[in-house]
């Protein structure tokens, strides 16, 4: 079976907590991709909930003092979600926050390594190279003001994405998630449409479930020297 996006869901807040819904059903058996932006690097997400799914931090990383990025996952999910189900992300303090969320079928893991970067430009781009076949990349952008988000051409597809409001553009903060579908291992450049200038991100695979043993990059080589002894 291969990856295939079930639904979205995006939520906003100056808390300690933020939350969203599904935009559809998530089944047992998926993948819950959550990325988060929080305007300030002095708080950081200490716990994920959602009923009874697990979830593990992928990667993060700080722009400075001024953006910090998150990325979360739960692989496999136990307990269906529905639409009027909720995933709370609890911050160690107050601080304003905006979470995307994509749900996937067809995900066995996330790849053991994870890309994070920062960047002082305007349409920020992060490159995540894919180890296995049929793979999916997906990057978090999280940048500091309230620029409106939309898809680069050629750079994968912007899904969702949620920005914080009240007070000054720079008191503010905007996350996007955008995908990659994989073919085979491949390096794609990820990235998104927005004039907002200060950014954290990190991105991860997604690796498939119905790839066969003869496309994993390492097997191949290994199955290469056997038949040459």
């Amino acid at each position: 079976m291969a990856i295939t996006l079930i639904t979205t869901g995006s939520g906003t807040a100056s808390a300690t907590t933020v939350s969203c819904s599904p935009g559809a059903t998530i089944p047992t058996g998926s993948c819950i991709v959550l990325g988060l932006a929080i305007k300030t690097t002095t708080s950081t997400v200490s716990s994920v909930a959602d009923g009874g799914n697990s979830y593990v931090q992928q990667v993060s990383v700080n722009n400075g003092t001024t953006i910090r990025c998150e990325q979360w996952a739960a692989v496999n999910t136990t307990v269906q979600l529905t639409t009027s189900s909720t995933i709370t992300v609890t911050l160690a303090a107050t601080a304003k926050v905006a979470l995307v969320m994509a749900a996937y079928s067809g995900v066995i893991a996330t790849g053991s390594s994870h890309n994070s970067n920062t960047t002082s430009a305007a349409n920020p781009t992060l490159t995540k190279a894919l180890a296995q076949w049929e793979a999916w990349a997906v990057t978090i952008f999280a940048g500091s003001g309230t620029g409106t988000f939309s898809s680069t051409a050629g750079k994968g597809t912007l899904e969702v994405s949620a920005v914080t409001s009240g007070g000054a553009a720079g008191t503010n903060g905007g996350a996007g998630l955008v995908d990659w579908p994989g073919t085979g291992p491949t390096t794609p450049t990820l990235g998104c449409t927005n004039a907002d200038t200060t950014w954290a991100m990190v991105s991860t695979e997604l690796d498939a479930n119905n790839v066969s043993p003869y496309q994993n990059t390492n097997l191949d080589a290994n199955l290469n020297v056997l038949l040459r002894m």
